[in-house]
């Protein structure tokens, strides 16, 4: 399947030889300065295994998956995002994990940023009526 909804030319995707390619990828050390740290995600739905990491103190303190874990998923990716203004001022890292091999054994990760307002995919719609004379 394609993978959709990254922004750029390039993105996280460990599905390097297919679902049985396993490893991590962490970050440089930075400070958390913003309330949220926002991200697009996709890929597997396996906790622990297929994942993103945020370590503060050595410690997980902030998790997410992708979506799938059924057949006939789909590669898209989709925000999501953390509001970690309890960490503010605290070095942290990222990880991101991939330990499984099975069906959606792989994640997707794009566009990580610190922010002061969330992105994110759960929108509000707001239905605006007009009164024309």
């Amino acid at each position: 399947m394609a993978v959709e909804g990254f922004e750029g030319k390039k993105l996280v995707n460990s599905f390097f030889n297919g679902d049985r390619t396993t490893g991590t990828l962490t970050s440089p050390e930075f400070k958390i300065d913003r309330r949220f740290i926002n991200f697009l995600i996709g890929g597997g739905k396996h906790d622990g295994q297929t994942c993103i990491n945020l370590i503060v103190e050595g410690k997980i303190v902030r998790t997410a998956t992708g979506p799938n874990d059924r057949p006939r998923g789909t590669e898209r990716l989709d925000w999501q995002a953390w509001d970690v203004s309890a960490w503010n001022g605290k070095a942290a890292t990222l990880q991101i994990v991939d330990l499984a091999t099975s069906g959606w054994g792989h994640i997707n990760v794009d566009q990580i940023v610190q922010s002061n307002s969330r992105r994110g995919s759960h929108l509000v719609q707001v239905e605006v009526l007009v009164n024309v004379r």
